[in-house]
């Protein structure tokens, strides 16, 4: 067993599975963690936990150590398994759960649908489906943002990816929130074979449309038209491998914008100030989407498993334990960010923040995320002169994603 001989005590106060923890604020906890214990053992969760800037960038870039093949949930590090492979199609393989270099052949199957030049081609109609979205807000009146603005954006967008068409925001809306419950804490595995289910008619739903598209290509760069084509192993890609990948793009392609999205429209309400400096200069817009991505972290931590004992920020890790990468507390190292836990548009060391991970498995449609909430808040300052809280948030109690349940808010 590890010895933890650094700051003992945070081994009750850092509580990874608890939603509480994440809801109050865990900035102080973060600092104690930077200061006393960057790399702690956590027995409740059968994990290091890991914090520091440098470290977690660290572990993310040495995938030949720390690997992905066993899961990424903090429930696989609880149950020493990977729990995605329940959720998808058997035999089909994750991108996410898989190590290089096969990691690298399959993520150059989906490169070509978010290559920059295409999306930087999807601008006009990103921008068509906010205008539409934002013209609908009442100035002076009260609206949910999450249902009315940060759900539907994301997942129209994501359809487009795809290229899907005529999607039922309700539905995908609930596929989603049913696939993210696999890093949800949970007592036992049951928990999690009782989500799988439900999502049988997403795996119906993906398939259907790929069989559609292989009937009647379309000749775009849309997702489904690129699986369709790519080729893997030098023969064409298997549709469990497309339904896979379709899949995983549906969920975490709309679920982790739409946190970004509401994050940082919570995080400019709550700092005024900063909001009339990028009502006053649109061009610190993308600052403010890359600082809410720090300053919130949508999506709070990700796991690997060690291939064989190595030594980090000397402490010993062995072979098959489990890290935990706090991307939350390494976008909070004062060491990277000075004055970390205040919300800053002009910060220069911004491009630096752990959102997206780092390394091989940095999310492959971070620029497209960027670009959504970009846009969404050109929009809302084309319209409207700013925004306030106009009743009490409620947060998402997760142990992975940073978000919403309700955010009401009033614009000006």
């Amino acid at each position: 067993m590890p010895q933890t001989h650094r700051g003992p005590d945070l081994q009750d106060v850092v509580r990874l599975d608890d939603p509480a923890f994440f809801l109050a604020d865990p900035g102080p906890v973060y600092q104690r963690m930077h200061e006393e214990a960057p790399v702690l053992w956590l027995p409740r969760v059968n994990a290091f936990a890991v914090s520091r800037h440098a470290d977690v960038q660290d572990v993310s870039r040495r995938a030949n150590v720390f690997s992905t093949a066993d899961g990424i949930m903090l429930n696989d590090a609880k149950f020493g398994r990977n729990t995605a492979v329940d959720f998808f199609p058997p035999d089909s393989e994750l991108i996410v759960t898989t190590d290089p270099p096969r990691h690298h052949e399959l993520r150059r199957v989906i490169q070509p649908a978010f290559a920059p030049a295409v999306i930087a081609g999807l601008e006009p109609r990103i921008r068509a489906f906010a205008r539409e979205i934002v013209s609908a807000i009442e100035p002076g009146r009260e609206i949910d943002f999450l249902e009315s603005v940060a759900v539907p954006l994301p997942i129209r967008v994501v359809a487009m990816v795809l290229g899907l068409d005529d999607v039922d925001i309700a539905t995908i809306r609930q596929w989603t929130d049913e696939m993210v419950k696999m890093g949800a804490p949970v007592g036992g595995s049951a928990e999690l074979d009782a989500v799988r289910p439900g999502l049988v008619p997403l795996r119906d739903y993906v398939y259907e449309a790929l069989a559609e598209r292989r009937t009647r290509p379309t000749g775009t760069p849309d997702l489904l038209s690129v699986l369709v084509d790519a080729s893997l192993d030098q023969e064409a890609i298997s549709d469990l491998n497309v339904l896979a990948m379709a899949m995983a793009v549906l969920v975490a392609g709309n679920e982790t914008t739409r946190n970004l999205m509401s994050c940082t429209a919570w995080a400019l309400a709550r700092h005024p100030a900063e909001l009339e400096q990028v009502c006053q200069e649109p061009s610190l817009i993308a600052g403010a989407v890359h600082e809410s991505l720090r300053w919130m972290s949508p999506v709070i931590a990700h796991s690997r498993r060690a291939t064989a004992g190595t030594v980090l920020h000397d402490v010993e890790i062995g072979a098959g334990q489990y890290v935990h990468l706090l991307y939350a507390a390494a976008n909070h190292d004062a060491s990277v960010f000075p004055d970390p836990h205040t919300f800053d548009v002009r910060r220069s060391t911004r491009n630096r923040s752990m959102a997206f991970g780092a390394g091989t498995h940095m999310c492959p449609g971070s620029s497209l995320a960027r670009l959504e909430t970009q846009i969404l808040l050109e929009e809302l300052l084309e319209r409207f002169s700013g925004w306030e809280v106009a009743g009490e948030p409620v947060r998402n109690p997760s142990v992975l994603h940073n978000g919403f349940l309700a955010l009401p808010l009033r614009f000006h």
